[in-house]
């Protein structure tokens, strides 16, 4: 519980009095101020967590129950061909497509041999009865997940969240381009591809500081845009971003070890200062 979180952060920060907010479902955050309005007619706190579970559990009986339902294989099958449809059309929508270097497999857990085959490079969706490329991203799911998605109960980005699904990529290398293309709806491909191109035109460049060492680095995270000049530095050569924790190895070029991204660092020598732990500037557009 919240509560218990609180007192451990008062305990661990040697008297200070943090102010720490426990929002709740209906509560309105004003970001500019850090002021909570609190609205939510139902406040969670220890005593009440038991029941209030078990009426959250009530609540949502119906779609466990869908979840549980055995369907028939025709069912099954019409849910495999609109799936198929769908990668199509998000296909035919990606302009990005030869950014993903490996196949995408798509398959329904009741229809083990017939799995959804994207193959980003030649714009191309098959079925396919196993899988057959040794670089690969597998994601599997049952038919009566997947049919909430394509019926527009649920999006493609909150599915991904809810983890009620299996999935595997070989080698374990995250993909920018192809998670964007799974977690976007059809609509929204074509203005994400172009947003994600606009990103990348913006070729301005900032100066960090780490481990008493300068650096130009681009300004913009390749990932989804967020301005570097707001990270900051760990382990003197780490620039992480703000936004989602992603580390540039500034002594590496630049390199994100997770994904291989970069920010194209090039060390201008050492500051003429006293070292900081982190600092910026911003330099003209290169």
């Amino acid at each position: 519980m919240p509560r218990k979180l609180f007192t451990f952060l008062q305990h661990r920060l040697a008297g200070r009095t943090p102010r720490l907010l426990e929002p709740m479902p209906g509560d309105v955050l004003d970001a500019g101020i850090g002021d909570m309005v609190s609205l939510a007619p139902e406040r969670v706190t220890e005593e009440n967590v038991s029941q209030y579970l078990r009426s959250y559990a009530a609540l949502q009986t119906r779609v466990f129950r869908e979840r549980r339902r055995n369907l028939m294989l025709e069912e099954v099958d019409r849910i495999h061909l609109r799936l198929r449809e769908e990668m199509q059309q998000k296909l035919d929508a990606f302009s990005l497509a030869d950014r993903v270097m490996m196949p995408l497999y798509m398959g329904l857990i009741e229809l083990p041999g017939q799995l959804i085959r994207v193959d980003f490079r030649s714009c191309r969706v098959e079925v396919v009865s196993e899988v057959r490329d040794l670089s690969r991203y597998v994601f599997l799911a049952s038919a009566a997940d997947i049919v909430r998605v394509l019926d527009r109960k649920l999006n493609w980005e909150d599915f991904l969240l809810s983890f009620r699904f299996r999935a595997s990529r070989t080698p374990d290398v995250y993909d920018t381009s192809l998670h964007n293309f799974l977690a976007a709806e059809i609509e929204d491909l074509r203005a994400m591809c172009d947003n994600t191109l606009a990103t990348e035109s913006r070729q301005e460049r900032t100066v960090v500081t780490a481990g008493g060492q300068r650096y130009a680095v681009n300004r913009y995270c390749p990932h989804q845009g967020a301005d570097l000049r707001e990270g900051w530095v760990e382990e003197g050569r780490y620039l992480v971003c703000p936004r989602h924790r992603w580390r540039f190895d500034l002594q590496d070029g630049g390199v994100c070890g997770t994904n291989g991204c970069s920010i194209k660092a090039e060390c201008l020598g050492k500051e003429k200062e006293e070292p900081r732990e982190a600092s910026a500037e911003r330099l003209p557009a290169m």
